[in-house]
């Protein structure tokens, strides 16, 4: 049964973080620079537009991108298998997900992060979500926004990692959750033929 009141929301990493700007892979200078790579302003205009919803009784999961904080980490990771390299990925995801849930809450929202690399494994073509779903649910029960974003998720019985995308993420929490709908921030303005960033011909439908 769909659930009235309930909307998953996949924030794009490009719209809450500057994806064009080169990324450190050293944590010293992640911890000092890591707020030129937020887009501060995206933020707190989705907190309060957020809060004006809240109000009117909807209730939220929210899935950001990790965009800068871990599109290129990531990708040096699954390239070296170095494993200093996934703790990094790690740290700098939690930091972007803290930033956005000070954001969050600074507009009084109360928020609660379900970190999917905690509960979520890989095994044989399937994300495996039991815990990750009961978690989430738990929240929502107490009435709180749920955020969770992109992250790598162990493969079960294997050292290796996958890529758990925010896009899957919400895919799978709004049919899971049976939520009223999924809806997609991005940064660009309506549904184009093609990536309107790389194709010129591209058409706004």
């Amino acid at each position: 049964m769909e659930q009235q009141n309930l909307y998953v929301i996949k924030i794009g990493g490009s719209v809450i973080t500057k994806k064009d700007q080169t990324f450190p892979s050293d944590w010293s200078l992640i911890k000092e620079t890591y707020t030129k790579f937020l887009r501060i302003k995206n933020l707190i205009s989705i907190s309060k537009v957020l809060k004006k919803l809240k109000e009117t009784g909807a209730r939220f999961v929210l899935v950001h991108g990790s965009g800068t904080f871990g599109h290129s980490l990531a990708k040096r990771f699954l390239e070296s298998k170095d494993t200093t390299m996934l703790y990094l990925i790690q740290k700098s995801l939690k930091l972007l997900n803290f930033s956005f849930k000070k954001v969050m809450q600074y507009n009084d929202l109360d928020v609660a992060t379900v970190d999917a690399s905690k509960h979520v494994i890989y095994h044989e073509g399937s994300y495996i979500v039991g815990r990750f779903l009961n978690h989430v649910t738990k929240q929502l029960k107490k009435d709180k926004l749920v955020s969770t974003y992109g992250t790598l998720v162990r493969i079960w019985r294997n050292d290796s990692y996958k890529i758990f995308s925010s896009d899957d993420i919400a895919k799978l929490l709004a049919i899971k959750l049976k939520a009223k709908a999924l809806v997609f921030m991005t940064d660009v303005d309506g549904v184009y033929t093609a990536d309107p960033k790389t194709v010129k011909e591209a058409k706004l439908l």
